[in-house]
């Protein structure tokens, strides 16, 4: 959940183990106020210091959210050459403020773009939330104009980078088969000018609802409704069964969580007297 969480014993034993084996370590990074206010205390010398000083990257790396990243934060992170995976509907649903994408690729960042089960809208639909992430990315001096091709590449390129995947998120040869097709009627309306960039046109317009297949490493997954050899209301039905199941055995957790909440009210109402 955060370097916060993690002791630098742990840190060091988790980097040693990703470096030898050539895994990737993923992990949140600032992403809220009060996250930010425990690394200034914990991170004096900042927080992607320590984290160096431990090898972390020494293994590949990349962190979500990064919201509440100083100056000083985004050129520590683009020197040593960081992916940032974006997650702009959660961050603002959970009043963290909107991801300063404009600013992280000015700086030379890679930013990818997730939605951290948490979308804009609460149907994870990952195109609208492109959409938003295109829009946060052309910061006031860029107003007005979209780079289609760049917000198509945060979900394409820089996220198989993001998740550590070198033979995914690029149509080429000998990567892997990973494909989806969307149905552009919707998209082209009555009418799309001829000059119209039809990658831009899918950017201000797509939705999840447009897709008509996908394909992973070669195998057809989904198909107008249909999710490999499961109907679409049969996944809902024992969706809605998993979810039931795990809300069930999740009471005693509810229970604590909200004893925690309100031991974290009164903390805080004393610190305020």
């Amino acid at each position: 959940a955060g370097p916060q969480w993690v002791s630098d014993a742990a840190w060091l034993s988790l980097a040693e183990d990703a470096a030898r084996r050539d895994l990737g370590l993923h992990f949140h990074l600032l992403e809220s106020p009060a996250q930010a206010a425990c690394a200034k205390i914990l991170y004096p010398e900042g927080v992607l210091h320590r984290l160096q000083s431990l090898g972390v990257f020494e293994a590949h790396v990349s962190v979500a959210h990064f919201t509440q990243a100083t100056e000083s934060d985004i050129v520590d992170a683009a020197r040593m050459g960081l992916v940032i995976v974006s997650n702009p509907g959660s961050n603002m649903r959970l009043g963290n403020g909107p991801p300063d994408i404009a600013r992280w690729r000015a700086a030379g960042l890679d930013v990818a773009l997730g939605t951290d089960n948490c979308a804009f809208q609460d149907n994870e639909d990952y195109l609208s939330e492109l959409r938003l992430g295109s829009l946060l990315a052309r910061g006031a001096v860029a107003a007005g104009k979209s780079d289609a091709a760049a917000t198509f590449l945060m979900g394409t390129d820089v996220g198989a980078r993001a998740m550590f995947a070198t033979d995914a998120g690029r149509l080429a040869l000998g990567m892997k088969a990973d494909l989806v097709a969307l149905d552009l009627s919707r998209l082209r309306g009555i009418y799309l000018d001829r000059d119209t960039d039809l990658l831009g046109a899918v950017i201000a317009r797509g939705l999840g609802s447009d897709v008509l297949m996908t394909m992973v490493d070669g195998v057809e997954r989904y198909r107008r409704g249909r999710l490999a050899d499961l109907r679409r209301n049969q996944a809902a039905e024992l969706a809605a069964k998993a979810a039931e199941a795990s809300r069930s055995a999740g009471k005693g957790a509810a229970l604590a969580a909200a004893e925690i909440a309100e031991a974290l009210r009164s903390h805080y109402a004393r610190l305020a007297q």
